[in-house]
């Protein structure tokens, strides 16, 4: 019941009500827009679920409760309690402590875990924080420890001893008595202010007896005392001393010897460390040892080092020094700290050996060695004696040995006996050798290293490379009795070996011998020797003789020739040739047709005469276009229309061709038409001329269009589309009118009439006119359509640009988003201003 009431009044806290409630709203929200968004939005009671809307709130903020609360309910060492409690150790389960609201949570003493998690057994002041205080109090005094340990008040009365610390002062009780007399250099401590504080110091004190004791005080504010715990360190002052009457002798060694002080300082450095650095002890002297940083050890190594060596431990490791002259060297250093009488670090030590070539060595042995463990080819050493001492796995594997180690070389390689070991080792000879393991052939390439005693030896399997040379010879007679010019040469380029039809092919008895050069002129520029060790393969097309040879010309590193495939292609190169010719004519007609087309479309020139600002942005997909632009102009009126008609190239060429034809025929007999009806005859004279009816399995050929009438004397203007919407901006406001959704042509669902749109124009209105090309181009970040969406934006952004500037923006916009894509359609956007 205590931990539900503690769980109940976390869980009713303002905070994680109020958190609560807040997750409650947003995730509710959510999910009831998820869930019943369409029945919300629309006011639809009746499709409104009032039990879903209820838990969708109700449960998140119940889960919201419940986490919030348990987060409250569990603290982590060094994080700050939120309140008063008493916590119990979750992973021992015994330790119980108190913290008040702001202090820090500790780690458990019991189980001594830095990451231990706590949990409340009860908030509020009660009796745990004086038992707390009493354990701790109790595990810090440490009674049995077998050094001294005390306790004294801010007045340096001792409190409390163990038995150590009476034996080490002689004296059979000190609690009562003050810690001036037996450490008489504490009075230079301001104990109120060391305690308040929770200082730490080191003091010496020499007893009776010769002995010399190091201590450590520690403040205890909590407890309001200074904690001390003594160590005997008689030794290592003798230590130092018996160190000191052997520095003369430093100077005579060959290891370099650094001495600096507590700050780091140099204070001494020997002759051996100046023959190695370059630096004299005049240049070193005072500054601190950085100066030999190459950069290569890492700033927290330099900090591991300091901090052992400032905590009195001795440092060993190897690092990488830049000399006087800039070259670098690699030493490994001993640093120890010196003590003075009283224990405190004096001066610190370092003792380095140059261990530059040494390295070097270990590094080769330590990458020949990871070389030849991951290397999928046997690879061993063996010694003078012919003992094998090293070997990888797949040299076992090669031998079908467990393990190949500590056998002879001789009792796996009978053929290793006519050799001399030791002579290959110290004359560091390369051999030779190739022999059958088993079922299968290998080549041992064997090195001496004197450096190290041992032969090391690498195997290759040359089974495949032997097969090849056996299907090499197979492969001759292929070409002996192949009917298309079969012959090789080697890396000089001379033929080893053709058969009759290669002979027959460049008119010659023979053509072995010869260079590749004297019967192929084109294979001058030919790194024979590269080639074959590449392993190329190149198609070579050569006129031989009057006719047309391809050549397949394959490398081939393990047999050292340049394999060649020849095939007579002189019928296909005459086909493709004639091929290429009527491509030219049918590209030449298509270019003639463009010029056509270009020549009945109305010139730019005629379009500006009539509105003070406009442009054509025009892209056929193709040489000529499925798209045309069109225009007629009488009295104070014009005529402007942008059509796609079905399909592109020569096919959509055509009906772009007709539909202009048609266009001139409706105008010219009546002028005054409205724009409607216009359509509605195009659309009849259309279906007549391609003879369609409204089958629904027949081939809608046909166009989309939006056709304009302006008249410039009233700024009125008449709109008909088919399928093709315009767009009209007016001081900044974008406004679209749809067009009827029936081509001009045969539509199983079309409409009697094409709908006539009066619209009053005033003045700077600008209008666009376009086919679908423009928004349907494929392209952006993810190869998607350009979409009318982004059309109009880019039309509205630059719409109080002049007409000429906004068809540069556009165009750069297409060609920006198409980037790679190709186009897909014809492209035509048109704009004028009134």
């Amino acid at each position: 019941m205590k931990l539900f009431k503690i769980f109940y009044d976390v869980a009713t806290s303002k905070g994680v009500v109020k958190r609560a409630l807040q997750v409650s709203l947003i995730v509710g929200t959510l999910l009831n827009l998820i869930n019943q968004g369409w029945a919300i939005t629309r006011a639809d009671y009746s499709q409104i679920n009032y039990i879903k809307i209820l838990l969708t709130f109700i449960i998140p903020y119940l889960v919201s409760t419940y986490s919030s609360a348990k987060a409250r309910l569990t603290f982590k060492v060094n994080e700050v309690s939120s309140m008063d409690a008493v916590l119990q150790c979750k992973s021992c389960n015994k330790t119980k402590i108190f913290v008040n609201k702001g202090e820090v949570v500790p780690p458990c003493r019991t189980c001594g875990h830095e990451k231990t998690r706590w949990h409340i057994v009860e908030t509020g002041h009660n009796q745990y924080r004086q038992i707390e205080d009493e354990q701790e109090s109790m595990a810090l005094f440490a009674q049995m420890n077998p050094a001294p340990v005390l306790r004294f008040d801010v007045n340096g009365k001792i409190t409390q001893a163990n038995t150590a610390a009476q034996n080490a002062f002689e004296e059979t009780k000190l609690e009562g008595e003050n810690i001036s007399s037996y450490v008489p250099n504490i009075i230079n401590i301001d104990l109120k202010t060391f305690i308040q504080n929770g200082d730490i110091r080191n003091l010496t004190a020499e007893k009776p007896h010769g002995l010399t004791f190091r201590f450590e005080l520690r403040g205890l504010p909590q407890y309001g005392a200074v904690q001390m715990y003594g160590a005997e360190i008689t030794e290592i002052v003798a230590a130092r001393q018996e160190a000191n009457k052997f520095l003369t002798g430093l100077e005579q060694t060959s290891n370099s010897i650094m001495i600096t002080n507590k700050k780091g300082d140099i204070e001494y450095v020997n002759k051996a460390f100046e023959k190695i650095s370059g630096y004299k002890k005049e240049e070193v002297w005072g500054k601190n040892p950085r100066f030999l940083k190459t950069g290569h050890t890492s700033p927290e190594e330099y900090k591991n080092l300091w901090q052992t060596i400032s905590n009195g431990n001795v440092w060993q490791g190897e690092m990488l020094n830049k000399r006087k002259d800039g070259t670098t060297y690699w030493e490994e250093s001993t640093i120890s700290p010196v003590l003075n009488e009283h224990g405190d670090i004096d001066t610190y030590i370092a003792i380095k050996e140059e261990v530059t070539e040494k390295r070097k060595l270990k590094e080769e042995m330590k990458s020949m060695a990871l070389f030849a463990e991951l290397n999928p080819e046997p690879v061993f050493r063996f010694d003078a004696d012919g003992k094998i001492i090293k070997a990888n796995p797949a040299a076992n594997e090669a031998f079908k040995k467990e393990n190949v180690e500590h056998e002879q070389i001789e009792d796996l390689m009978p053929e290793m006996k006519k050799y001399d070991y030791a002579k290959m080792i110290s004359e560091e000879r390369i051999e030779t050798l190739e022999m059958k393991v088993l079922d299968k052939i290998f080549r041992f390439i064997m090195r001496g290293l004197a450096d190290f005693g041992v032969v090391q030896t690498y195997g290759s399997d040359i089974t495949k490379k032997r097969e090849i040379q056996q299907e090499l010879e197979s492969m001759a007679l292929f070409a002996e009795l192949n009917p298309e010019p079969v012959f090789r040469f080697n890396s000089a380029g001379k033929i080893l070996k053709s058969n009759s039809a290669a002979n027959l092919a460049f008119e010659q008895q023979d053509i072995t011998d010869k260079n590749i050069v004297e019967i192929l002129p084109d294979m001058q520029e030919c790194d024979c020797e590269n080639f074959i060790g590449q392993e190329k393969i190149e198609i070579v097309e050569a006129n031989v003789h009057n006719r047309i040879f391809r050549f397949i010309m394959r490398g081939l590193a393990d047999a050292e020739v340049v394999q060649t495939y020849g095939s007579d292609i002189t019928k296909r190169k005459r086909a493709e040739e004639k091929i290429r010719k009527q491509k030219q004519s049918i590209d030449s007609s298509i270019q003639y047709a463009s010029r056509i087309q270009g020549a009945v479309l109305p010139s730019i020139e005629r379009l500006s005469s009539r509105f003070r600002d406009s442009f054509v942005l025009y892209k056929p997909r193709d040489v000529v276009s499925g798209d045309f632009y069109w225009m007629k102009e009488y009295g104070n009126k014009t005529i402007v229309v942008a059509s796609d008609c079905t399909g592109h190239g020569v096919p959509g060429a055509f009906m772009s061709m007709l539909g202009i034809a048609l266009l001139n025929e409706i105008v010219n007999r009546n002028p005054q038409t409205p724009a409607g009806e216009i359509l509605d005859q195009l659309r009849d004279n259309l279906k007549a001329t391609l003879s369609q009816n409204d089958s629904k399995h027949e081939a809608k050929d046909g166009m989309d269009m939006s056709l304009c009438i302006v008249n410039h004397e009233t700024n009125a203007m008449q709109y008909a589309g088919a399928y093709n919407s315009i767009y009209l901006i007016r001081k900044g406001e974008l406004i679209e009118y749809k067009a009827d959704k029936m081509p001009i042509g045969a539509h199983i669902k079309e409409k009697p009439h094409f709908t006539n749109n009066d619209i009053q124009l005033e003045k700077d209105d600008a209008v666009y006119m376009l086919s679908d090309g423009y928004p349907d181009q494929f392209g952006g970040p993810s190869g998607m359509k350009l979409s009318k969406k982004k059309f109009k934006m880019a039309i509205s952004e630059n719409n109080q640009l002049p007409m000429n500037q906004q068809k540069q923006k556009l165009d750069e916009y297409f060609i920006k988003w198409k980037g790679d894509s190709e186009q897909i359609d014809d492209m035509l956007v048109m704009g004028f201003r009134i």
